[in-house]
């Protein structure tokens, strides 16, 4: 059984496990950035750690030093990542859908997640600093002498560098193609075609004052007068009943019995009550036979209109106009509901109509049906109304005119459909992709950050390498060449793993996010894009090698 809160979060439960796992990724890459400055750093400091060991300093005592400044460098970060979530806060909680938590819910930072980031901060400080510590704190000290007193081609610590230059890449490929996907869900979801015309249409909640029509007869007509008021509004060309809700989003899923066949519960359908202008106001279109009557309407008829996909999946190859079908749970709803004459009978089907979607933006369209908004006369309808302008504008003159039928009618939820769609319907996958977005921003900020730093750090330590052969005769390119090509096949290294990693992990990413991260034409986007930010980013350093002055590079080597 589902608690309150797994009720009221739904599947942004896993937005949010996504989103932490996001976090943690971006916290690697991070750390494996301050691991790759800290080797470089440490490398540059040889001849300071050579004269340390050389004077009597214990390993223990280097070891404790680097990892000292390690974390005080980490819990600087720290603060300053807490001080920036402080402001950024507001920014983040506005990105949220609207009524995905509840709005009662303060969030804000609070003394145990203060507490867990400092202790993230010194873990990441130890972290971060253990490799280079345990590297540079005890080689023979000859040798760190030797290697600090001239620049060779010699580097310490290159393959933990290569190492981690490779996971950063990944990790970071990793995070592009999640920003990738979740981009390409979110236009996916706003490009799709919905099946009905959303433009200038308003939507509101009316909620009948109690007391108010007390009879099934008594209700519907007080209904039928509420829509011929909003109907005399100027401005308005239809106004209909939606009785499960607006859409996408209104299905009343049931299984569906055939009348003249067998009762089979995995036959199930979409089923909606709706007004007669409904098909008007959302401009779907009618295919075949005819749409609901407002007469039919007020005496609760036992029609229906079916959608193309019902049709063609319930009675293929035959015609459906005056076919029967029941619900089967539409006589199981609690009697105390005010229901038309003979709810007993079955809906004869007397027109076809297109489809919508109503199962998700991203599954296939399923079965639907469209009973009348009277079936049973409930205290709460959604109202739809197409405007021929601003629907918004028009909300005032439509209140009025309906307190003049009943002074004690409010209405609520108002929106344009257009609002409630970007609010409701399109908000879940543009909330991952911005979050994503910023993320994978960060990260490939990271990665080129520790790829430029690894490439200067390369051509300062081969300086008199690059002196030597621009002294015989080596032209700038191939200098150029020669600096980035080892990068050039860590970073390669990396974009496969990354890419592997990304198709590898699809599967657990899609049961949350609905997105997939095999899209053969998003990795090559993402690929495109990491390709291109890590070439700008080695491209700067690398071009000091071209401007040494071989004599400035062999006299101060």
């Amino acid at each position: 059984m589902d608690t309150l809160n797994d009720w009221l979060l739904g599947q942004f439960k896993g937005t949010l496990i996504v989103l932490f796992v996001a976090v943690a990724l971006l916290l690697l890459i991070g750390c494996g950035n301050v691991s790759i400055l800290m080797l470089a750093r440490g490398t540059a400091r040889l001849q300071e750690l050579a004269t340390r060991i050389a004077l009597g300093a214990s390993r223990g005592r280097i070891v404790k030093q680097l990892l000292t400044e390690a974390v005080i460098v980490s819990i600087t970060g720290g603060a300053l990542g807490m001080a920036f979530a402080y402001f950024a806060i507001r920014l983040i909680t506005g990105l949220i859908p609207e009524y995905s938590i509840p709005h009662e819910v303060v969030i804000t930072l609070n003394t145990p997640v203060l507490l867990f980031s400092t202790a993230v901060s010194v873990a990441i400080g130890i972290l971060a600093g253990l490799s280079p510590a345990l590297q540079f704190s005890s080689p023979h000290v000859s040798q760190m002498i030797q290697s600090a007193g001239s620049r060779s081609t010699t580097s310490h610590g290159a393959r933990t560098r290569t190492a981690l230059i490779i996971a950063q890449t990944a990790l970071t490929v990793l995070m592009l193609a999640g920003a990738g996907a979740a981009v390409r869900n979110f236009v996916q979801a706003y490009a799709a075609q919905l099946g009905f015309d959303s433009h200038n249409v308003l939507t509101f909640r009316v909620n009948v004052p109690e007391k108010t029509s007390t009879t099934w007869q008594e209700r519907v007509n007080y209904y039928n007068a509420l829509i011929e008021k909003i109907k005399a509004t100027p401005g308005v060309t239809a106004a209909a009943i939606s009785g499960v809700g607006v859409p996408p989003d209104n299905n009343w899923v049931q299984p569906v019995q055939i009348v003249g066949g067998s009762l089979d519960r995995s036959r199930t359908s979409g089923f909606n009550l709706v007004g007669s202008d409904y098909f008007s106001v959302l401009r779907i279109p009618l295919l075949q036979g005819r749409i609901l009557t407002t007469e039919e309407i007020l005496r609760g008829a036992h029609v229906a209109v079916i959608s193309k996909t019902f049709a063609q999946r319930y009675f293929p190859g035959s015609d459906p106009i005056g076919k029967q079908i029941i619900p089967v749970e539409l006589s199981q709803v609690p009697r105390t509901l005010l229901f038309a004459p003979g709810m007993d009978q079955p809906f004869q089907v007397v027109g076809v109509v297109g489809d919508v979607r109503n199962d998700g933006l991203h599954r296939p369209i399923i079965p639907q049906a469209y009973l009348p908004s009277s079936i049973f006369a409930s205290t709460g309808n959604d109202f739809l109304i197409r405007t021929t302008g601003n629907p918004s504008a028009l909300l005032h003159a439509i209140s009025t005119n309906i307190r003049a039928l009943n002074q004690n009618q409010a209405v609520g939820m108002t929106y344009s459909l257009d609002e409630y769609l970007s609010m409701f319907v399109w908000s879940h996958e543009r909330f991952i992709a911005v979050l994503f977005g910023v993320f994978s921003f960060v990260a490939l900020g990271l990665a080129a950050i520790g790829l430029a730093s690894v490439v200067a750090y390369s051509v300062e330590q081969r300086t008199r390498e690059f002196g030597i052969r621009m002294a015989l005769g080596a032209q700038q390119w191939n200098v150029l060449r020669l600096t980035l090509t080892s990068t050039a096949r860590t970073t390669g290294a990396g974009l496969i793993l990354g890419i592997l990693l990304s198709v590898g992990l699809s599967d657990a990413v899609h049961r949350w996010t609905q997105s997939s991260l095999r899209d053969a034409s998003v990795l090559a986007v993402i690929a495109g894009v990491f390709l291109v930010a890590s070439a700008a980013a080695c491209f700067l350093p690398a071009r000091r090698a071209t401007r040494i002055d071989p004599m400035v590079a062999l006299r101060d080597s």
